[in-house]
């Protein structure tokens, strides 16, 4: 806490703010490629043991729904990195420490 508040005094609370939004939106960019691994792999192996037509429709929707969650997590995330500053990219990589 009080290397983030010297942080904070260094380059600015509102850099700090936006380079901890930043590193939440990567963690969501994460998140929703993880569940789209773990979609592909539950339909391949639907696919593999021979589901019905019904079911591999259904994980298909999910696969979908998971392709479509990353890609609005990824507009948002480059929304937020394009108005990435030097003193937020010293920020993030410093939030990025802290949670080792």
């Amino acid at each position: 806490a009080i290397r983030s508040a010297r942080l904070a005094r260094t380059i600015g609370a509102r850099n700090l703010h936006k380079a901890r939004l930043q590193q939440e939106q990567e963690r969501c960019c994460l998140a929703t490629k993880e569940a789209i691994q773990a979609a592909s792999a539950r339909f391949s192996a639907a696919a593999d043991a021979g589901a019905p037509p019904c079911e591999l429709a259904q994980l298909s929707e999910e696969h979908a729904d998971c392709l479509a969650r990353y890609a609005e997590a990824n507009r948002r995330s480059a929304k937020i990195g394009s108005r990435n500053s030097i003193a937020r990219s010293v920020a993030t990589a410093h939030l990025a420490d802290e949670d080792r």
